[in-house]
């Protein structure tokens, strides 16, 4: 599984592949998760501006779209949590 995602995904070349390590492989994961996430509320975004222009009769809530392409809800975070994760970033950047 691990050369499908580097290969596919990632588009890693052998090469660069086996010279990073698991910690760096997982981050490479997880950034392309988030972007992948990122596009995917762009397009629910697209697509709900364009209902908003077509003045549907029930137009469709943008949460529920968001849903329909992620699988989850827009969450709400607490100013500690962003805080935190500010934090995280602070750290592993090394700011």
């Amino acid at each position: 599984m691990i050369k499908e995602v580097a290969f596919g995904p990632l588009q890693l070349m052998p090469d660069q592949l086996w010279k990073l390590t698991m910690t760096e492989f997982n981050d490479l994961i997880k950034g392309y998760e988030w972007r992948l996430e990122r596009e995917q509320i762009q397009t629910a975004k697209v697509l709900y501006y364009q209902m908003i222009a077509h003045k549907l009769r029930r137009p469709i809530k943008y949460k529920d779209i968001l849903q329909n392409f992620t699988g989850k809800t827009k969450k709400e975070t607490t100013k500690e949590e962003n805080l935190e994760m500010f934090n995280e970033l602070v750290d592993k950047l090394g700011v």
